[in-house]
């Protein structure tokens, strides 16, 4: 067996990551063509703000919390996915709604519900397939991916934000066709997220799961 394909190797739910990707630098010289991985790390730093790619070259990952000054911004943790809808509609209506007490009420059962899913899922294994939230620790906000128009086309844009939503929940998926849904995640396999039918665009080429030494 290989020996990242271990027991202590499995992603869990409630567990402390880095989400790593990268991508293909190709230099050219008079002589040859040589192919280089530069490596890629998410990081965010609050609300409403785009997570940023910070990038990392040759440098092994165990190092990066120590040369990294803001080293929470890059810590995340993968959550299952939780119910919104009670809130949501919460949010939508005035204080002197008469729907306002039903949905309060709502949206306590549904807080409560929430919470035991995250209770009995802490430390159980994540799984392809499944659909799940990533948590951004250091600020309290999930990520949120938005597909946005720009001059050049379409684009994902990826931020963090306090509330949950359609935006916030999407399938984590192996890159490769043998790992099918239900498979166990170790920290060392491809993977991507998909939304209803649009392949996210992270990773950037291909992406990694790696345990943060900081719990």
């Amino acid at each position: 067996m290989n020996k990242t394909n271990t027991k202590e190797n499995i992603l869990r739910y409630g567990e402390k990551i880095i989400l790593q990707s990268s991508e293909t630098n190709t230099s050219t010289s008079t002589t040859s063509t040589s192919k280089q991985k530069r490596k890629f790390y998410l990081a965010g730093k609050g609300v409403h703000n785009p997570i940023s790619y910070f990038l990392i070259e040759n440098r092994k990952l165990k190092g990066i919390e120590h040369m990294y000054s803001g080293v929470t911004e890059m810590i995340f943790e993968i959550t299952p996915k939780l119910y919104f809808e009670a809130s949501q509609n919460l949010s939508t209506v005035e204080q002197n709604d008469p729907k306002r007490s039903l949905y309060l009420k709502r949206k306590q059962v549904e807080d409560e519900l929430n919470k035991s899913i995250m209770e009995t899922s802490r430390g159980k294994p994540v799984k392809f397939g499944d659909f799940i939230q990533i948590f951004h620790p250091a600020t309290g906000l999930y990520l949120n991916i938005t597909n946005t128009k720009g001059l050049s086309g379409d684009f994902n844009l990826i931020t963090l934000e306090k509330t949950i939503s359609q935006l916030s929940q999407f399938q984590i998926k192996s890159s490769l066709a043998f790992k099918k849904n239900g498979s166990l995640i170790f920290l060392v396999d491809d993977f991507y997220f998909k939304m209803d039918t649009k392949t996210i665009a992270y990773p950037i080429d291909e992406a990694i799961i790696a345990k943060s030494s900081i719990q």
